[in-house]
């Protein structure tokens, strides 16, 4: 590995996101006597890690997933656990959901193995690992806003009895923007739907999916950010979603103003 291609995962490296082999190849990288900014690059990533996690609400996970924090916690040395600590929720929020999408392509790919000769069962393979492919790209999308220090990030507020949390990552100068959201799966015949409000317009910007990991992520289209949105907004609308909200927002939160 080159310290140009480390320095091209360095934000994923921070962030604990990286398969095996490709963090085993990071690590022996970052052995070798000389580097051209490696551990600069890999620094400031780190800080944006930590600076996001000291922003965001506390989101705790199941009881599965928090047994297996824990056991990681107690096998470090004290003294390097409180110094990752901080970085660590929204590492783990973000490595949840590359879990679940590592899972999914996975299994697609056992599928297209196993069920080759099946024209109808190929077909749907095809696009269970194209939907793998997708949400692996989206989850490099967002740790690459993350470790961009133009990007701004700020979360919506739940309604009263709500157990949903989101955050939206936005990049105005590039028109980037993604939306992470952490909940239960929409109502049986329901989607959350994803909302863009300036003035007096509510702008349909999408179905929110929820992962198996109980993650929702989505790109916000960036021809809705060329006008500056005065807010984000997520309702439950029926299947398929609507043209117009039809409830009251179950998130929102207000675009920070720069």
């Amino acid at each position: 590995m080159t310290c140009v291609e480390f320095k091209e995962i360095a934000a994923l490296f921070a962030a604990g996101a990286l398969d095996p082999p490709e963090r085993s190849a990071a690590e022996a990288h970052l052995g070798e006597p000389t580097h051209q900014g490696c551990f600069e690059v890999l620094r400031r990533a780190s800080e944006t890690w930590d600076a996001v996690g000291r922003s965001l609400p506390p989101l705790r996970p199941d009881a599965r997933v928090w047994q297996g924090i824990a056991a990681r916690i107690e096998a470090r040395p004290r003294a390097a656990a409180a110094r990752t600590w901080a970085g660590w929720a929204v590492a783990a929020a973000l490595a949840l959901a590359v879990v679940g999408v590592q899972g999914a392509r996975i299994r697609a790919e056992r599928r297209a193995t196993e069920l080759a000769s099946a024209s109808a069962e190929r077909d749907q393979c095809a696009r269970d690992l194209a939907q793998a492919r997708g949400e692996a790209a989206l989850q490099r999308e967002a740790l690459a806003l993350l470790a961009s220090p133009a990007t701004q990030v700020f979360s919506l507020a739940p309604r009263p009895g709500a157990t949903m949390t989101a955050r939206a990552l936005v990049n105005l100068s590039s028109r980037a923007a993604v939306l992470y959201a952490a909940g239960p799966p929409a109502p049986q015949g329901k989607d959350y739907e994803l909302w863009i409000i300036r003035g007096d317009q509510k702008l349909p910007a999408g179905l929110l999916r929820t992962q198996p990991t109980g993650a929702i992520l989505a790109r916000i289209d960036p021809a809705l950010l060329v006008e500056m949105p005065d807010a984000l907004a997520v309702t439950i609308e029926a299947a398929g979603g609507a043209p117009q909200p039809t409830t009251e927002p179950v998130l929102v939160g207000a675009f920070p103003h720069t």
